[in-house]
């Protein structure tokens, strides 16, 4: 039970970050008005095949930032990182998206030779 609510407080979260800048309510103090807009720091994904499977299965948890910060991994810790997320997380990815999802993270965040992996 505290699983799924850590998990809906996630993907408020996350659902929270990708929303366009939404100015708060005026606040009236003593006659005068005043507003404020929340900015958007959300860097764009790059465009590569996959790159909707990813956005529509990890972004519901992770903001782009966070994926695009980790070190670089090889396909086989990326892949072992998404069943991850299935298992332990219970992250709907169908078996057969997997495939898509490390791809992708391969073009993103994958190590370029066997000195960048972590």
């Amino acid at each position: 039970m505290k699983g799924r609510l850590i998990l809906l407080g996630l993907i408020a979260l996350a659902t929270g970050l990708y929303s366009q800048p939404t100015p708060v309510q005026p606040a009236t103090v003593q006659g005068s008005v005043h507003s404020i807009s929340l900015p958007n720091f959300n860097p764009e994904m790059p465009d590569a095949p996959n790159r909707d499977a990813f956005l529509n299965s990890c972004t519901v948890c992770h903001s782009a930032r966070y994926v695009l910060m980790q070190f670089p991994l090889s396909r086989t810790v990326w892949t072992a990182e998404v069943k991850k997320m299935r298992k332990n997380y219970r992250c709907p990815v169908p078996d057969a998206q997997i495939e898509k999802l490390v791809d992708y993270l391969m073009v993103v965040r994958g190590a370029k030779s066997v000195s960048d992996v972590h």
